[in-house]
């Protein structure tokens, strides 16, 4: 269940807030010591046994999930966005996604087919040639 729990959170790079708050609550219920440096990072102390010839262990790994960062509203309603993280561009369309907060939901498209010109459907598409569509729904506003 914890497993589970852990990789369905969200914590895209610069936001990983959630994923380091749910670890740290669970290792709390553990007993487990725990701090957070000025960077964000989870370190956790569980004291061995003295006398014991039981070694040390160090468990290391990323809290941050490669995604998206929506960069501007077009007029038609799709969102630009630009990577974070290393995504491979060519395997983003017809993603559905998930934005904000609120977890507006859309889907990552480009032009129609029969719109392109036969030299655009023989090249691979570029993070400038894809959009997210959220079918009209509008965002939330966010605090500047």
């Amino acid at each position: 269940m914890f497993l589970k729990e852990l990789s369905e959170l969200h914590g895209v790079s610069g936001d990983e807030t959630r994923v380091r708050n749910f670890i740290r609550e669970k290792l709390m219920e553990m007993g487990i010591k725990n701090f957070t440096d000025s960077m964000g990072n989870l370190f956790a102390v569980k004291e061995g046994q003295r006398g014991t010839r039981d070694l040390g262990l160090m468990i290391s790994a990323h809290m941050d999930e490669v995604g998206l960062m929506v960069s501007s509203v077009e007029k038609s309603g799709h969102l630009r966005f630009y990577k974070v993280g290393g995504i491979e561009e060519k395997s983003l369309v017809s993603k559905p996604v998930r934005i904000g907060r609120d977890a507006v939901h859309g889907v990552i498209g480009a032009k129609a087919i029969h719109l392109q010109k036969s030299g655009e459907r023989k090249k691979a598409l570029t993070i400038d040639e894809l959009y997210i569509d959220i079918g009209g729904i509008s965002l939330p506003k966010t605090d500047p």
